[in-house]
């Protein structure tokens, strides 16, 4: 199994999801998987 994600990042994946944009574009942006996100 692999490290979770740093607390930071999870918080910039928010902020950046609440900003309008779309799952699959924050997916690729901080290159993680869109399960990632979805389970955050």
């Amino acid at each position: 199994m692999g490290k979770p994600h740093p607390m930071e990042l999870r918080e910039r994946v928010v902020a950046f999801v609440e900003e309008g944009n779309t799952h699959r574009s924050a997916a690729a942006h901080f290159r993680v998987s869109i399960k990632f996100i979805n389970d955050m």
